[in-house]
């Protein structure tokens, strides 16, 4: 992987996990792609067009997304730019894995990294209550009036498109294949400390 390449995939990785500073193209694969796969694909194509986002996913469920994308964002972009060369896979951040490849569990500094992104979601939701900072709340309302205007649509939209806050506009294509990225996430959607703690990933 170019070095210029490599630099842009972690400052989006940086973006994903930043909240606050994200773009609506960003907080919409953020939503679609990632979120959505924790909570439950169907709990949140149905919810999504009536709800924010904050109160389809609890704090730990947001928590343990972001965890999850800190561990494996730049294992998975391995993976998809280089599918057939396991040794040139990245080390996934916070799990590790035997010689087999099998996942034996989480680092005690992933558990570490999972608190404190409860920490910080929780303080970002209080802000917005608050209305010390409403930047995430605002684009959880462009994110929700988007769907509700995809829902509208005759045609079924893909996750790759994106829209902003005014008008309907067709984005990039996702790097990732999002159902190849959900099928990676834990199964149990109920992510708790002690479910994040057992969860094989």
């Amino acid at each position: 992987m170019n070095k210029n390449k490599r630099k842009e995939d972690i400052t989006k990785k940086e973006k994903l996990l930043n909240r606050k500073e994200m773009s609506i193209k960003e907080a919409t694969e953020y939503f679609d792609c990632y979120l959505s796969a924790v909570v439950g694909t169907i709990t949140w194509k149905e919810k999504s067009k009536i709800d924010l986002a904050r109160d389809i996913a609890t704090i730990q469920d947001e928590a343990f997304c972001m965890v999850v994308l800190d561990n494996s964002y730049d294992r998975w972009v391995s993976m998809l730019n280089d599918p057939e060369n396991k040794d040139n896979w990245e080390e996934a951040k916070y799990t590790k894995r035997n010689k087999d490849g099998k996942n034996e569990g989480w680092l005690n500094k992933g558990l570490e990294a999972y608190e404190t992104f409860v920490d910080n979601v929780a303080e970002l939701r209080k802000k917005d209550e608050d209305n010390t900072d409403n930047r995430a709340k605002d684009l959880e309302e462009q994110y929700k009036e988007a769907k509700k205007r995809e829902g509208k649509t005759k045609r079924k939209r893909s996750n790759d498109e994106i829209f902003d806050s005014k008008t309907k506009i067709k984005g990039e294509t996702n790097e990732h294949l999002p159902e190849e990225i959900k099928n990676m996430i834990c199964n149990n959607r109920q992510s708790n400390i002690n479910e994040f703690e057992n969860c094989d990933y």
